[in-house]
């Protein structure tokens, strides 16, 4: 889920953002990273700011600019997100600096 809108009512909740699990094994237990699987989530001031977030094999990260801004001006980004470097260790994730 990378939305806070989902198509299942009954489905799971939480802000839009990039969520990820890991696994020891492809077939292993699966376990939600930083506990919960959300490691970017838009801000609560802009819930709508990006969606659909794409990570490369690099840990670089990119998503889709949607409806951006705070100053209750909607703007349409429709292009890239400038791109993020996430670093793993074990079952956190974290956003380099």
């Amino acid at each position: 889920m990378t939305q806070r809108h989902v198509f299942d009512p009954a489905g799971p909740t939480g802000p839009t953002g990039l969520y990820g699990m890991v696994s020891d094994s492809l077939f292993g237990e699966w376990k939600p990273l930083n506990g919960t699987g959300l490691i970017v989530a838009n801000p609560e001031e802009a819930p709508a700011q990006a969606y659909s977030w794409f990570v490369f094999p690099d840990l670089s990260v990119t998503s889709f600019v949607d409806d951006w801004g705070t100053d209750g001006v909607r703007r349409f980004g429709g292009t890239f997100a400038p791109f993020l470097h996430l670093r793993l260790d074990g079952d956190k994730a974290y956003v380099r600096n």
